[in-house]
């Protein structure tokens, strides 16, 4: 019996592999099997996974992560899936949490701790080291958890049943080169049953790499970043849902794409000018759909800075944004947060 497949992409993954892959094998419980897929590596890669004998390795032409972990899907034998990135790694305990979880619950989702980690850092603030059930069933977490990004788009800290994918024939779309977890988890939970559990024991390490995609400049990152959105919306309407029935939650993913996009602005990532950021701004705060979700966001706002920008972007002043971004982001290097 397999109870968890846990898929690992890699695309030379030569620097960061070892520690991953330790992470999964220093517990591997005996329900559960590693898929490493070769995304075509022309490093090391292959070496270090000699080294590994206990995990199944495919390899393949270099077609991009999303097209690996389809692959390791297809070769899949668990009743639940798991995502690992090879730059991240698993907190100790982690599978055998899960696994516990899995055996009493038979849930249909299950999100568990993320810790982002920048440098050697790895202590985790533990706030709630128990399991909860949501009760509320999948719409309400797709418009209050995931829409909201109160949890990531990511599918590297969250468990899935396979026959739901399987069955519904839901994989993660190629074609796509940002925010291809976000439709993956939102078509997810067109088809999933309502029994959903946070893990809080269990902790997914994520590790900050400056060599990522996401951290390159992309010129008009929003405009490329919402395909995700449209994507969506005619799936909604290929099953024949109702646009109506999902208004708050499709608001709520442009702001939650306006607000990645702003944070990639005054990071400085995108662009090389103030002026040219300032006319991004300009265009991500004049979205509808942007304008109108912040009204619904006020209540899912945490922190008085993220309070202060929804306010700005409702204003419209891109320029007054900018300054405050600006602001925010040297007064939390201050603070070192």
């Amino acid at each position: 019996m397999c109870l968890i497949s846990i898929i690992v992409p890699v695309y030379n993954g030569e620097k960061y592999l070892t520690r991953s892959l330790d992470s999964l094998v220093k517990e591997k419980d005996p329900l559960v099997e590693i898929i490493v897929v070769n995304d075509g590596s022309t490093d090391s890669t292959n070496s270090i996974l000699e080294n590994y004998p206990e995990i199944k390795v495919v390899n393949k032409q270099n077609k991009g992560v999303s097209s690996a972990r389809n692959l390791g899907i297809e070769y899949s034998n668990g009743e639940y899936l798991m995502f690992v990135d090879a730059d991240d790694k698993l907190a100790s305990e982690t599978i055998v949490s899960l696994v516990e979880t899995i055996l009493l619950n038979k849930p249909d989702f299950i999100c568990y701790r993320r810790q982002d980690v920048h440098g050697l850092l790895e202590n985790v603030s533990i706030k709630n080291n128990d399991i909860v059930y949501y009760e509320l069933g999948k719409d309400s977490y797709v418009e209050e958890y995931l829409s909201t990004t109160k949890h990531t788009f990511s599918v590297c800290n969250k468990v899935y049943k396979k026959s739901t994918i399987v069955n519904n024939n839901i994989r993660f779309e190629e074609s796509l080169k940002l925010s291809e977890d976000a439709l993956f988890n939102l078509v997810y939970f067109l088809y999933s049953g309502n029994k959903i559990i946070f893990d809080f024991r269990a902790v997914y390490f994520r590790y900050w790499n400056e060599n990522s995609t996401i951290h390159k400049p992309i010129s008009s990152y929003f405009s490329k970043n919402i395909v995700f959105i449209d994507r969506y919306k005619k799936i909604l309407a290929q099953k024949g849902i109702a646009h109506k029935e999902y208004e708050s939650v499709i608001e709520n993913l442009y702001y939650a794409t306006a607000k990645a996009s702003l944070y990639r602005l005054y990071n400085c990532i995108d662009y090389s000018s103030a002026n040219e950021r300032i006319i991004e701004i300009n265009k991500i705060i004049n979205v509808k759909e942007v304008l109108n979700a912040t009204a619904t966001m006020k209540k899912h706002l945490a922190l008085p800075s993220d309070k202060l920008v929804n306010r700005l972007i409702k204003l419209g002043n891109a320029r007054l944004l900018y300054i405050c971004l600006i602001s925010i982001r040297k007064f939390r290097k201050i603070l070192n947060v």
